[in-house]
């Protein structure tokens, strides 16, 4: 039986991407190396205008295990706005973990860089 054709092709790397409808993060070790079964949670913060004032809300937008290529992509819904109101979308953000180790926080590049916990040495 011959093999797929996209069985033959190599996975594509990470890359983050951030657009209106997807929000793509990577996850990597100090080396630089994908994380295969990192969590990642991620939110984003929605303004409101209207009626003379502004409000902010978090937006969960769930929790994605990292595929071999380190990659989580989350979803995003539009953003609606009503008749006499604005909705706006602010920041995105992300955190990741992965066998205990400190939860970090995503860059700006749309990378996050996971490491051991460090241990306390004594004299």
């Amino acid at each position: 039986m011959p093999t797929p054709f996209a069985a033959l092709k190599p996975a594509m790397p990470c890359r983050p991407l951030s657009d209106a409808a997807t929000y793509t993060l990577c996850v990597v070790d100090q080396a630089g190396k994908p994380l295969l079964g990192a969590t990642v949670t991620a939110s984003r913060t929605v303004w409101s205008e209207g009626f003379g004032d502004v409000a902010f809300h978090e937006e969960d937008l769930g929790t994605q295990l990292t595929d071999a290529q380190g990659r989580a992509s989350f979803d995003l819904a539009p953003i609606e706005s009503g008749f006499m109101s604005s909705n706006h979308e602010h920041t995105r953000t992300a955190t990741a973990t992965i066998n205990g180790w400190p939860a970090q926080e995503v860059g700006k590049n749309g990378v996050i860089k996971l490491r051991p916990p460090r241990t306390a040495r004594r004299n």
